[in-house]
């Protein structure tokens, strides 16, 4: 399973969208003063790829933001992945907008996005676009039923939250700057040498 997220992008009511982009091949690391939304990225990511519940805190996401999308690439293809915010006291929205783009395509705008592919049919695409042998069935644990992998499982090796790089990353490796992120609330993007 081989594939990069390029961007991550979020809508609002009136269509507007915001993008924070990400430099493929390289280490992305995003920081920031506490409270701006960095945290909100990674809940975002596994909400797109097919999460089952919405657990992104924050009012302003909460209030503000009707679609979360992702842009990720493998090769020389691009999959566009959008699934609209839950509404009213639902635990999830069930549908997506799953689009294949050319290599390096703009997100597509709001009144574009038409959101009719099932969860679970999801799934099935955003796995197999990345590699997943959807034929493969893992045991379960204590449990007479086999589990197929999803995409969802790659991100406990793909993701880390904050306090884990922090924990392991020792000051006298050498960093260096590479690129900054052309967004407002986040810093620059690092690379190691």
């Amino acid at each position: 399973m081989t594939f990069q997220i390029r961007a991550i992008s979020i809508y609002n009511r009136d269509g507007e969208m915001r993008t924070v982009p990400f430099q493929a091949g390289s280490l992305n690391i995003i920081t920031g003063d506490s409270r701006r939304g960095k945290s909100a990225i990674l809940t975002i990511v596994d909400y797109c790829l097919g999460s089952d519940d919405f657990v992104i805190r924050g009012a302003a996401l909460r209030n503000f933001v009707h679609v979360f999308a992702l842009t990720i690439i493998k090769g020389d293809e691009q999959l566009f992945v959008a699934r609209p915010a839950p509404v009213g006291k639902a635990a999830t929205n069930t549908t997506f907008c799953v689009v294949s783009q050319a290599r390096g395509a703009p997100p597509p705008d709001y009144a574009s996005l038409t959101f009719s592919m099932p969860l679970d049919i999801a799934k099935k695409v955003l796995s197999q676009f990345t590699g997943i042998d959807l034929s493969v069935q893992l045991p379960v644990a204590r449990s007479p039923r086999q589990l197929s992998p999803s995409v969802r499982h790659g991100l406990f090796f793909c993701l880390q939250e904050q306090n884990e790089v922090v924990r392991t990353f020792s000051f006298t490796d050498k960093w260096t700057t590479s690129t900054a992120l052309p967004c407002e609330r986040c810093s620059p993007t690092f690379s190691a040498p």
